[in-house]
């Protein structure tokens, strides 16, 4: 059983990875010419996604309620959006303006999607 309750964690971790990397790409591979962007977003969430998926399950497993769990989301988008800005910003060398559009853009469009997927499944 607890073998079954990892995997099945492991697993939400690699799904959520993977369709955030999806998303992620598409946005800016539509939103931008400079091919260098597209690596640099996708390492960046490589960096933040794990972390903040893992945050919110143990969110998740020691509260039901729903308050904790809206803010401590809002928060942890808060985080990532700062933290990928700051992170495209020193790999692009992109003026601040820029790189926080990239970095609200992609994260806004992977968070609605996780949202809608929430509602959906």
């Amino acid at each position: 059983m607890v073998k079954n309750m990892w995997w099945n964690r492991i697993l939400s971790l690699l799904i959520a990875l993977t369709l955030t990397e999806l998303i992620e790409y598409l946005v800016i591979a539509l939103w931008t010419d400079d091919k260098k962007a597209i690596p640099v977003v996708l390492i960046g969430n490589l960096i933040t996604n794990p972390a903040v998926n893992i945050i919110m399950m143990t969110v998740r497993h020691f509260s039901s309620n729903l308050v904790i769990i809206a803010v401590s989301m809002v928060l942890l988008e808060v985080a990532t959006i700062l933290i990928e800005y700051l992170f495209i910003s020193a790999r692009l060398k992109y003026p601040s303006k820029r790189s926080m559009k990239y970095s609200l853009a992609i994260n806004l469009c992977s968070f609605a999607f996780g949202i809608a997927m929430t509602f959906l499944v």
